[in-house]
């Protein structure tokens, strides 16, 4: 289980960590300060669990718990705070639970014991980022590829929105300047072999799919900010800088409809 916490005074924090750490020692736990930093993480991770206060500077937790939904619908909320006031708006967004301070570790156990929401068992979070240069992320951490061919296929399969595209499509794209053909095409090959490989070796050779030839990425196994701005998220939106696969020209007609989109 992954597991949230977040209040914007240190001391409050700390004692909710030590009872959420008390109540369930095997749980991975994350502890922020700062709503704003929870977004920037939740942006390639995932959590089951999120302890928020209500009352914080700049954001309150009622609307943290809404950003947060937004990436993960079935995330559980339990609200720790000082304060009874916000019991019947809490209850109303359908959060998980509600603690008054100072939390208890008997109180975090029972929470647990009784989400509203199952915890089930999680496949590896994969998070590819297009905005900038492209990166592709497994729990957070980046992967390593054989080569810069490979991982342009990947980027420019996920460019293609999960569209099977076969190897005529990607010599187009990855080697447009090129006039030889069978050259092209069997560059294509040996990036295909070395993505395998490269997605292999990080344990998440699921992402990609192979039919009739053709090559594209799953869309269910894994989360991506392009897809999300697609999806009509706000927060993806309000991440994108100006720039999108930046080194791959193939990736501008993209970016220029996502420009006309923030217009």
């Amino acid at each position: 289980m992954r597991i949230l916490a977040v209040d914007d005074e240190k001391l409050a924090l700390d004692s909710l960590t030590d009872a959420i750490r008390e109540a369930s020692p095997e749980a991975e736990l994350f502890a922020f300060q700062s709503p704003r930093e929870v977004l920037a993480w939740a942006e390639k991770n995932i959590a089951d669990v999120a302890f928020l206060d209500v009352r914080m500077r700049g954001m309150t937790g009622l609307e943290l718990a809404l950003r947060l939904k937004n990436f993960w619908p079935g995330i559980n909320i339990i609200f720790a705070t000082g304060y009874d006031e916000y019991l019947l708006p809490a209850v109303n967004m359908r959060c998980s639970g509600y603690l008054l301070k100072p939390v208890q570790s008997d109180a975090v156990r029972e929470e647990l014991q009784n989400l509203r929401n199952p915890v089930a068992v999680r496949q590896k979070h994969i998070h590819a980022s297009t905005f900038g240069h492209f990166e592709l992320f497994v729990e957070g951490v980046s992967v390593s590829f054989e080569n810069a061919r490979c991982k342009e296929l990947l980027a420019f399969l996920i460019d293609r929105n999960g569209a099977a595209v076969n190897n005529n499509v990607i010599a187009a794209a990855m080697y447009e300047d090129s006039d030889n053909e069978a050259s092209s095409l069997a560059q294509v090959r040996k990036a295909k072999v070395s993505l395998k490989n490269s997605l292999k070796r990080a344990g998440i050779e699921e992402i990609l799919k192979e039919e009739n030839r053709s090559l594209s990425v799953d869309k269910t196994k894994m989360s991506c900010d392009y897809w999300q701005m697609l999806d009509g998220s706000t927060e993806a939106l309000r991440a994108f800088g100006g720039e999108y696969m930046s080194g791959y020209s193939w990736g501008e007609v993209t970016l220029a409809g996502i420009l006309f989109q923030k217009q």
